[in-house]
């Protein structure tokens, strides 16, 4: 079973549970797992496809937590672009990760050299058009790899 799989097992189970705190907003499993899924169907409408390589660069946690899943969720390996680094740095790591698209919340913090995204995330999670049934599951084989440092 897949990461996001138990989340949309725990979603479905005990929706109400609480599955985090954002700076006092709490957020159940069921507004997660509906979020995730929204931007995953958002994602894919604009181009992102199992198997890219994308470049997170987002200042919101919670939108970075969604954006994350997201992409695990549709099998994509994601890179984090740290917004305090200088975009030098980005720009080299968008570069030698080959990444195909960057994920912002704003314009001016993805590199130029490469396709940007920045969602109006608040308008994502609440469009109920995007709720389109089951979507594909990666490979259960697929690796994660999440590295906690530079």
């Amino acid at each position: 079973m897949t990461f996001t799989e138990h989340l949309r097992r725990v979603a479905s189970k005990e929706p109400q549970q609480i599955a985090l705190i954002d700076h006092g907003n709490v957020v159940s499993f069921d507004v997660l797992n509906r979020s995730t899924d929204r931007f995953a169907v958002w994602v894919q409408q604009n181009g992102i496809v199992p198997g890219d390589r994308i470049g997170l660069t987002l200042r919101n946690e919670y939108r970075h937590l969604v954006a994350a899943l997201t992409l695990m969720r549709i099998g994509c390996a994601h890179v984090i672009l740290a917004t305090h680094d200088p975009m030098s740095i980005r720009a080299d790591l968008a570069k030698r990760c080959r990444l195909s698209c960057i994920i912002a919340d704003q314009a001016l913090d993805a590199p130029g050299s490469v396709a940007s995204l920045v969602p109006d995330f608040d308008r994502v999670f609440g469009d109920a058009a995007l709720d389109i049934g089951p979507l594909p599951t990666p490979d259960e084989q697929s690796i994660a790899l999440l590295a906690t440092s530079s």
